[in-house]
C-alpha cells in the first residue's frame, strides 16, 4: 500500500462541500415544494368559501353558524401550511445561502492561484460579483456578459442571500383568519428559485474552469465523498 511520505499540501475543499450540500437539499425539495403547494392550496379554497358564505351577510359575525366547520377545517389547514412552509423555507434558504458561499470560495480559491500579495488583497476587497466580473478580465482569459446568464443568475442570487442573512423582518397585513402570507414567494423560497441558484453556481464554475482551459472540479458533476485535497505528495512503498 502506498504511503504519503514527506511534505505535501492538504487542502479543504469547502467550496465542493457547499456544492454539495446546496446539490442534495435541492433534491429534497421536490417533495417539500409539492407539500407546500398543496397545503396553500388548501388553504386558500377553504377561506375562499368561508368569504363566500360570509358576503351573503351585512355583518361577519351573522355567518358564524354558517361557517362553524369551515373555521376549524381552516384552523386545521393553517398548522398544515405553517408545517410545510418551514420544511421548504429551511430548505429553499439553505440551497440560496450555499450556493453563494460556494462560489465566493471558489473564486477566492482560484484567483489566489494567480493572484499574490497586494493584488490578491485588493482583489478579496471586491464583492462577489464584482469578482467573478473581473478576475476573468484581469488574467486577459475571457469575461462573463453582464446582460446574460450565468452572472445575471448570480446577481440575482446575491439579491436573495442578502435579503435572507441581513435579514431585517417581514410582515403582511391580513384581513382576518388563515389567510397566506406572500414570505415565501417574496424572498423567492420556492424550488424553482433554488434550483436556479444551483444552476447558477454550476454554470459560473464550469465556464471559469473552460476560460482557463483546464478541467472543472469533480465535485460539480460527481458525487463527492472527500473533505480534503492532497496536492503534489510523495509516494513510498
Amino acid at each position: 500500500m502506498a504511503r504519503e511520505t514527506g511534505d505535501y499540501e492538504l487542502s479543504l475543499i469547502l467550496d465542493g462541500l457547499y456544492y454539495i450540500e446546496a446539490k442534495e437539499t435541492c433534491l429534497k425539495l421536490v417533495d417539500a415544494d409539492i407539500h407546500y403547494a398543496e397545503t396553500e392550496s388548501r388553504l386558500k379554497r377553504i377561506n375562499a368559501e368561508i368569504a363566500k358564505i360570509e358576503s351573503r351577510y351585512e355583518r361577519r359575525e351573522d355567518a358564524y353558524d354558517d361557517i362553524e366547520s369551515l373555521c376549524i377545517q381552516s384552523e386545521h389547514g393553517w398548522q398544515e401550511y405553517q408545517n410545510a412552509a418551514a420544511i421548504l423555507i429551511r430548505g429553499a434558504a439553505t440551497v440560496h445561502t450555499l450556493c453563494a458561499n460556494c462560489l465566493e470560495a471558489h473564486i477566492n480559491i482560484i484567483a489566489q492561484k494567480s493572484l499574490s500579495g497586494a493584488k490578491f488583497a485588493e482583489f478579496d476587497k471586491l464583492s462577489l460579483y464584482g469578482k467573478w466580473l473581473f478576475y476573468p478580465q484581469i488574467l486577459h482569459i475571457g469575461t462573463f456578459d453582464v446582460g446574460t446568464e450565468p452572472l445575471q443568475g448570480l446577481a440575482l442570487l446575491i439579491g436573495i442571500r442578502n435579503a435572507l442573512v441581513h435579514f431585517k423582518g417581514i410582515k403582511c397585513r391580513r384581513e382576518s383568519g388563515f389567510q397566506v402570507p406572500d414570505f415565501v414567494e417574496r424572498l423567492k423560497l420556492r424550488k424553482q428559485a433554488a434550483e436556479k441558484s444551483l444552476r447558477t453556481a454550476h454554470d459560473l464554475v464550469s465556464e471559469l474552469a473552460q476560460m482557463e482551459k483546464r478541467d472543472a472540479p469533480e465535485w460539480l458533476n460527481d458525487d463527492w465523498g472527500k473533505a480534503f485535497l492532497t496536492v503534489t505528495p510523495a509516494f513510498s512503498f
